[in-house]
C-alpha cells in the first residue's frame, strides 16, 4: 500500500483553531476537486448548495467563514472569484 507524507507528520500537539481552520480549507478545496473536477454542472451543483448552507446560516457566527469557505473553492475550481 502507497505510503502518504501526511502519515509521519508528528500530531501529538494539540491543534491550533486558527491554524486548522485554515487546514480544512485547503482539505475541502482538494476534496472539492476530486468530487467534482473541471465538470461545470457538478461545480454549478456545488456552488448552490454552498449557497443553501450559507442562507441556512445566516445570523450564525460561523456565517462569514462559510463564505469565505465557498469564496475559496469556488476560485479554486475556477480561478474566478
Amino acid at each position: 500500500m502507497t505510503k502518504y507524507k501526511f502519515e509521519d507528520v508528528d500530531t501529538s500537539n494539540p491543534p491550533n483553531a486558527e491554524e486548522l481552520a485554515y487546514a480544512l480549507m485547503s482539505a475541502f478545496g482538494a476534496l472539492s476537486s476530486t468530487v467534482v473536477g473541471n465538470d461545470e454542472e457538478k461545480q454549478a451543483e456545488l456552488f448552490s448548495k454552498l449557497d443553501q448552507a450559507l442562507a441556512y446560516n445566516e445570523g450564525a457566527t460561523s456565517y462569514v467563514e462559510l463564505a469565505r469557505l465557498a469564496q475559496f473553492t469556488k476560485f479554486s475550481l475556477t480561478g474566478q472569484q
